[in-house]
């Protein structure tokens, strides 16, 4: 497993997925959780509990949604920020030590493998560094990372490797 860091200043999005797709974040509340959450269930069941948790501390603003315009609005991709302005019930202490206390994170990245592949992933994280930056987030660590080309797209890079082992009991 990786870690990708990257200084999030400099950063300009780009445009290229915006016309398949619409992003809603800062208009998610209470009111869309159940299909948010559905949608976790279904796609990515490992990442509910994070999404939950979002949901039950009313961290609403630290999600992203993707939603397709040419299936009625449908949720095709999730996404869920931390930043300092996050409810510390959330927020990974430790790891923000780090890379300075106004370091944010793009995290539980998912998009329905039926819509893989059009940038609608990328997008959601390029809008998350954006939605980091305005917060004031000047580095943004992304953690347990598999897909390293993913990430490396958007100009993140490898900061540490991790290794995964386990004991018998």
């Amino acid at each position: 497993m990786q870690e990708r860091a990257r200084n999030i200043q400099p950063y300009e999005a780009g445009t290229d997925a915006a016309s398949v797709f619409t992003l809603w974040q800062t208009t998610v509340g209470k009111e869309d959780m159940p299909e948010v959450l559905a949608f976790e269930e279904r796609e990515f069941p490992n990442w509910l509990k994070h999404y939950e948790s979002c949901n039950r501390l009313r961290d609403y603003h630290d999600i992203l949604v993707a939603r397709d315009q040419n299936k009625n609005g449908q949720v095709v991709g999730t996404l869920i920020t931390s930043s300092p302005q996050s409810h510390p019930e959330r927020t990974d202490v430790i790891w923000r030590v780090l890379p300075g206390y106004d370091a944010g994170s793009p995290g539980a990245v998912g998009v329905t493998p039926s819509e893989q592949g059009r940038g609608i992933g990328i997008a959601l994280v390029a809008r998350a560094s954006d939605l980091l930056k305005e917060r004031g987030i000047r580095n943004c660590v992304i953690d347990w990372v598999v897909i390293t080309d993913f990430y490396a797209k958007l100009e993140y890079a490898k900061w540490r490797a991790f290794h995964m082992s386990s004991r018998e009991p």
